[in-house]
């Protein structure tokens, strides 16, 4: 996903009257009229400052790309299990196997044992962050 923050040269949190001036002063200098360099390097930096700009200069676009630019930061950090280089199966085969003997159950049953871990996948399952949908 672009950050059309970046392509604009603006902080996220800058006014519409910075977000419109930061994109005159980039059409000046990328505009393929003007540019000294190679042309088509010049128009697709012109598509991605008018795309950029389309976004960002309407208040509503604007709010909608900020609200799906937060939740995709949020989404972009691993999980935990990840972080600690098991897969998931491997916890779930840890807590199931081990949570019982720590926690004194002793005599539980194979089916008990089953629907301890069925149990345990859908818990991790549910604490697996969920993707954004597009």
């Amino acid at each position: 996903m672009t950050d059309w923050y970046d392509v604009l040269q603006v902080s996220p949190d800058a006014e519409p009257t910075v977000i419109h001036s930061a994109y005159r002063a980039l059409v000046k200098q990328y505009h393929p009229d003007k540019f000294h360099g190679d042309t088509t390097q010049a128009e697709a930096r012109m598509k991605l400052i008018n795309a950029a700009y389309t976004v960002l200069g309407d208040d509503t676009q604007r709010r909608r790309y900020d609200s799906s630019r937060n939740r995709t930061s949020v989404t972009d950090k691993k999980p935990l299990l990840k972080r600690l280089g098991l897969p998931w199966w491997v916890w779930m085969l840890i807590w199931g196997l081990v949570m019982p003997k720590v926690l004194g159950w002793m005599m539980i049953s194979p089916v008990g044992k089953i629907v301890l871990m069925i149990l345990t996948a859908v818990m991790f399952w549910r604490l697996m962050p969920q993707r954004p949908q597009q």
